[in-house]
């Protein structure tokens, strides 16, 4: 078997690939009926770049090499989903998230130019969530409430991915996260003037393939 690659250095890179992602907003406030659920879904192509270090510990040998990295792209998740339970189906949760980004460790095995990896740490994404009642069932005005919520937030993503080394500096890989970030959004019923929260859990899988260049 060939002497594994020599991993040690920093690298930068680019990826493309697919998110899977779903999307649940839960009424906790009880506005309809406490604990119930809105759950929708989409589909995207994304890319991003990306900014790493790694340390193989026998440089030239099948060894560990540990590492991290950091990672900066665009999700594109904009979808909503009705809450089932509502009068009418009239009340619907949504959710946003645009730029993300991630920090994480790396912990792998060389094993000639294969380097297979497990990943994790924390998740950032721009996200806009809330719910909306248009209150088309009976007449109340413009809408009984519109709850939402926009800023950055913090979550956790875990994975798992296989490179390659090619000749010279260059690497490839194929790589899979599961990203998991939360926000809650507060809105006041326009008919009885109570605060309503509702929670929005955005569970993205990513799916991408990548080049870097370590020097």
């Amino acid at each position: 078997m060939n002497p594994a690659h020599d991993w040690t250095g920093f690298y930068i890179g680019a990826n493309v690939g697919g998110s899977f992602a779903s999307a649940t907003t839960t009424d906790d406030g009880g506005y309809n009926l406490a604990g119930a659920q809105a759950n929708y879904s989409q589909d995207d192509l994304i890319g991003s770049g990306e900014l790493g270090y790694n340390w193989q510990l026998s440089p030239g040998t099948q060894s560990f090499v540990l590492g991290a990295e950091i990672d900066a792209g665009y999700l594109g998740f904009n979808s909503s989903g009705v809450f089932p339970i509502s009068p009418g189906g009239d009340t619907s949760g949504f959710a946003k998230v645009g730029a993300y980004g991630t920090a994480r460790v790396r912990a792998g095995y060389a094993v000639g130019d294969w380097l297979p990896y497990v990943t994790g740490g924390l998740a950032v994404g721009d996200m806009h969530t809330g719910a909306i009642d248009t209150c088309v069932t009976f007449p109340c005005g413009a809408g009984s409430i519109d709850a939402e919520s926009s800023h950055a937030t913090v979550g956790w993503t875990v994975g798992a991915g296989l490179a390659y080394a090619l000749p010279g500096n260059w690497s490839v890989k194929l790589e899979y996260l599961y990203v998991d970030l939360s926000q809650d959004a507060t809105g006041i019923s326009k008919l009885t003037g109570i605060s309503r929260t509702f929670t929005t859990d955005v569970h993205a899988n990513l799916v991408r393939l990548g080049v870097d260049y370590k020097f």
